[in-house]
């Protein structure tokens, strides 16, 4: 199993197997506060047919200093097609996480909430909105 796409969105929408996103790839944004954001991730990943019918995964965001800030847990349903060797699932997961100061932020991929090795991962950069 890998990881073919991994990145945050202005808006995305998972429209029965295919992803319809707009402001794609988005790099980070500007708000008026500091507290959750909600960002929209896109998530693709492939594998052989016969391997991985239910990968679990761990989509986080963490600090400029490293520490988890927010996260959640996607249990795939990942059947295989029986004319392909292989097999693609397409995600859209609303990732809310807490930012207390502007910096660079790290979203990621991971199999395990607390692995330290991401499967992809993306800086993300958070800034103040000028009024």
């Amino acid at each position: 199993m890998r990881v073919v796409a991994f990145m945050a969105a202005e808006w995305a929408e998972l429209q029965g197997e295919t992803v319809s996103a707009r402001g794609f790839p988005q790099i980070g944004f500007a708000q008026k506060r500091y507290l959750w954001p909600s960002v929209p991730v896109v998530l693709i990943v492939s594998a052989r047919a016969g391997q991985e019918s239910y990968p679990v995964f761990f989509v986080s965001a963490q600090t400029p200093d490293g520490d988890r800030c927010g996260g959640i847990e996607w249990v795939a349903h990942w059947p295989d097609d029986p004319v392909s060797p292989f097999k693609y699932v397409a995600s859209v997961h609303h990732l809310k996480f807490y930012v207390a100061s502007p910096g660079v932020y790290t979203l990621g991929v991971y199999t395990d909430p607390d692995a330290t090795t991401a499967l992809a991962e993306i800086p993300y950069e958070v800034t103040l909105a000028r009024p």
